[in-house]
């Protein structure tokens, strides 16, 4: 014989009921809070990766604009070691007249004639010049490419054993006295605008 369920029954059912609906809500707002927390530990870990990116890129510039400077700076020779060439300007100039910022280098490639090379800072550009080293005052343009980006400042010191660290070069006193035409050591103080100052020193002897 069927029997209609008691008002005891039916209040229990729905306190069942209710619960059930409230533990399906809290475990909605369980999963929309993890969903949240893991976009936003994925979008943190994008940018991070991107940041980590560009700062390898940023040092991989450096590091290949310092590996240029280098390979000019060994690669200098005094003009008199090379024949024909004694009466030539200086192998190594650091131009600072006129409010200009460039250091003129006279190196031999392999397998290529003597040339001139430049380190010219412009604006927030490190360039670097070249053309090849001829008799005649009458030299091509020379070729040009950007070397490093980002560059606030640029200083070159030149160590002599006699003279110690000089900021020019030739120095004065190589008027006065018999010097070598080259220094014994160069250093190169790069003023970054996002890493701060950069030093290298590079021995020439």
């Amino acid at each position: 014989m069927f029997r209609p369920p008691s008002a005891a029954a039916c209040r229990t059912a729905a306190r069942q009921r209710g619960l059930t609906l409230i533990e399906l809500l809290i475990a909605l707002a369980i999963f929309a809070l993890i969903g949240t927390l893991t976009w936003r530990a994925s979008s943190q870990l994008l940018l991070s990766k991107e940041g980590l990116e560009r700062e390898h890129e940023r040092w991989r510039e450096i590091e290949r604009a310092l590996l240029i400077v280098e390979n000019t700076l060994l690669q200098t020779a005094a003009p008199s070691t090379i024949q024909g060439y004694g009466n030539r300007a200086p192998a190594l100039i650091w131009h600072t007249d006129g409010g200009q910022n460039r250091l003129e280098v006279l190196s031999l490639a392999a397998r290529a004639a003597p040339r001139r090379s430049y380190f010219v800072l412009q604006g927030d550009t490190l360039y670097w010049q070249r053309h090849p080293e001829r008799f005649t005052h009458r030299l091509p343009p020379p070729e040009s490419d950007p070397l490093l980006t980002g560059v606030r400042s640029v200083r070159w010191r030149f160590w002599h054993s006699l003279l110690g660290w000089q900021d020019r070069w030739p120095p004065e006193q190589s008027e006065k006295q018999l010097l070598p035409t080259l220094p014994d050591a160069i250093r190169i103080e790069l003023e970054l605008t996002d890493l701060g100052t950069l030093t290298r020193t590079y021995a020439l002897r």
